[in-house]
């Protein structure tokens, strides 16, 4: 039988690595782009697997045969749901009592250095603690989901609210960190993205960033 948590203890931590897009934008499947030697999907679950109890997937379902995804436990997204909030709400429902420290596959600049201070400054009496974005704006792809942020996603839906985490970590109860230096939680979403992020990559290692 699990034993909730209670307020002293924290509930474990899982990882999820979104990569449930169609990268219409990108041209290409971005869960297969190599930034750091390795797809970067594959290059996620194990920056995550360094500080979580267990990693999965996030796919759609119609995406769950891809080569890229072999041998890698997948959650397959709600079939109700669009967008990285489908990712989190399967996982929180197949996992309730469980945070979920959540990465977005198209974020290459993210290192160690960046999630453990997240992990780091985590308070799992919140409802969730994400880092302030460069717009000011709670990143909802690179931050940790505590177990009773998955109730009020299922509120939100259920009645018939916005389907956005963004504004749902404005609303909720969650710790803010200050936005990190070097925009590293920016996307690479556009062949363009593309390029800029492997010129900023290649100066962050040369500089010891990353």
């Amino acid at each position: 039988m699990t034993i909730p948590p209670t307020p002293d203890t924290a509930p474990p931590l899982y990882g999820l690595v979104l990569a449930g897009g169609d990268s219409s934008r990108m041209g290409s499947d971005k869960s297969a782009r190599c930034f750091h030697e390795r797809p970067q999907v594959r290059h996620c679950f194990e920056l995550l697997s360094g500080f979580c109890e267990r990693v999965f997937v996030s796919v759609r379902p119609e995406h769950r045969d891809k080569e890229v995804l072999e041998g890698l436990p997948l959650i397959l997204d709600a079939s109700d749901l669009r967008g990285p909030i489908a990712g989190v709400a399967s996982a929180m429902r197949g996992h309730p009592e469980t945070a979920w420290l959540v990465l977005a596959c198209d974020m290459p600049l993210v290192g160690v250095g960046l999630l453990a201070e997240l992990v780091e400054q985590r308070d799992h009496a919140r409802a969730a603690t994400a880092f302030l974005g460069g717009d000011g704006a709670p990143e909802p792809l690179c931050a940790v989901y505590e177990p009773r942020l998955g109730t009020a996603i299922d509120l939100k839906l259920h009645s018939g609210g916005h389907r956005g985490l963004r504004r749902l970590l404005s609303e909720e109860d969650a710790t803010l960190l200050p936005t990190p230096d070097h925009d590293v939680l920016e996307s690479a979403n556009t062949q363009e993205d593309l390029a800029t992020a492997n010129t900023r990559l290649r100066a962050f290692k040369e500089q010891g960033i990353l």
